[in-house]
């Protein structure tokens, strides 16, 4: 998604200095799927983060105005996209004692359920099931709502006093480290059924249809899932749920832009 957004802007700006006509070329899925609607991305961004900037100040905005020259128009959102979905998709592969420790924990309780309600892993591993699809829901959800407000071209709200909680706290970084807790154990339940051989002696039937359903799921995951999480990752990265590290991405963005290395190639 990061090599579309890079691609597909440029292809824009060439098509658009050519005055030839681009529409029917497809982009990046959450954020866009033709110039028409990028466009309309872009000036969503400007538009809301001009008003932010207007009604809030502070120093991070002003140094932002200050590298840009006072021209927001100038601001590559596509290399800001990039930037934020690098930065956030890393954190479900990234495997820390803020992973570990709910883990541990997660394992204590399970053995309490266990020791004492008697609850087999089969329910537990059910229940981590549905957290997790009801994560998904919720990211897709996210992602379609932002869509169709970015695309409506709605104005920013001027009577807005309170921040929300995603303009406050990186909320993304949040539910990147969820769904990874989700999957890790979802995995575990399924290395725990499907590599046992006991279990294909005892329950043969049924770990084979688990053994289906987790092939199933997985191809699933890698068609519909794994596509949406970088949109997720982009749409939380535009208004209005611009937060204090998205913000800062902003600034290192406007200072490559003011020293001209935006366009250099970025490492593979």
């Amino acid at each position: 998604m990061t090599l579309e957004l890079e691609s597909f802007d440029k292809q824009q700006t060439n098509a658009s200095a050519l005055g030839r006509d681009q529409g029917r070329r497809a982009a990046v899925g959450a954020v866009a799927t033709s110039s028409e609607q990028w466009d309309s991305c872009k000036k969503h961004f400007i538009v809301h983060m001009s008003h932010e900037m207007q009604t809030t100040g502070g120093p991070e905005y002003m140094e932002i105005q200050r590298l840009l020259g006072g021209d927001l128009n100038k601001f590559p959102l596509w290399h800001y996209l990039r930037m934020n979905i690098r930065l956030t998709v890393v954190e479900m592969f990234t495997f820390t004692w803020a992973m570990w420790l709910p883990v541990v924990l997660a394992f204590v309780i399970f053995m309490c359920l266990h020791r004492y309600q008697h609850m087999g892993y089969v329910r537990i591993m059910g229940f981590m099931g549905c957290f997790l699809l009801a994560i998904i829901a919720f990211m897709g959800w996210k992602v379609l709502s932002a869509g169709k407000m970015i695309q409506s071209e709605a104005p920013p709200s001027a009577d807005k006093k309170k921040k929300t909680i995603d303009e406050n706290y990186n909320t993304e970084e949040l539910w990147m480290a969820t769904l990874q807790f989700s999957l890790f154990f979802l995995c575990y339940g399924v290395a725990r059924t499907v590599c046992q051989p006991w279990m294909w002696e005892l329950h043969f039937w049924p770990v084979l249809c688990i053994t289906c359903l987790s092939v199933a799921s997985a191809i699933l995951f890698i068609l519909l899932v794994s596509p949406a999480i970088p949109g997720f990752c982009a749409v939380m990265a535009l208004p209005p749920y611009v937060d204090p590290v998205n913000i800062m991405m902003m600034r290192h963005v406007a200072q490559e832009v003011a020293d001209g290395r935006h366009m250099l190639p970025t490492p593979r």
